[in-house]
């Protein structure tokens, strides 16, 4: 049974009303409460959707061009899709958390493998280097740079440059 609250008593606009009921979406039922047109979690229309599957804002995008959601959405198991969000404080991931295909763990953040290898490390991790490339290990690394400042490079140039404030290397 659907019930509805009209706001200006017009219930003939369908875009001035909130609706407390049920959608049936892919052959499921679920309890909900909508404005306007939008009554499933995934539609193109604005409103708002809190569902029983998860709450939405706004119309539909698509997601790398495969996964359809709305513009503001959160799922019932935590995921949440969001566009043009601003997130301050304290962001927590969890070890093994991926960011743009950037691992994060309790004290590193790296990405690629072998050659490729990128790394940011704190120094809990028994490695010698804070930012390492080119290798998993810090020791074998073509690139490193000790928390001392001490910078490795299997090869590079540099000019117009001071080391240590005394020598110059052009």
């Amino acid at each position: 049974k659907q019930y509805e609250i009209h706001a200006n008593n017009d219930a003939d606009s369908n875009n001035n009303n909130i609706s407390i009921g049920t959608s049936v979406v892919n052959n499921v039922k679920y309890g909900n409460i909508h404005s306007g047109s939008k009554t499933e979690k995934i539609s193109d229309y604005e409103g708002f959707y809190l569902g029983t599957d998860g709450l939405a804002l706004g119309k539909t995008i698509k997601i790398n061009n495969t996964t359809t959601v709305s513009k503001f959405q959160v799922n019932t198991d935590g995921t949440l899709y969001a566009t043009g969000a601003i997130i301050s404080g304290v962001l927590t991931a969890g070890a093994g958390s991926k960011i743009g295909g950037w691992t994060l763990t309790e004290n590193k953040l790296y990405s690629g493998s072998t050659t490729t290898y990128v790394a940011l490390d704190s120094g809990t991790n028994n490695e010698k280097c804070a930012i390492w490339a080119g290798a998993e290990s810090s020791a074998n690394a073509n690139f490193s740079v000790t928390r001392e400042g001490i910078i490795t490079a299997k090869s590079g140039t540099f000019t117009g440059i001071t080391v240590n404030g005394e020598s110059s290397i052009t």
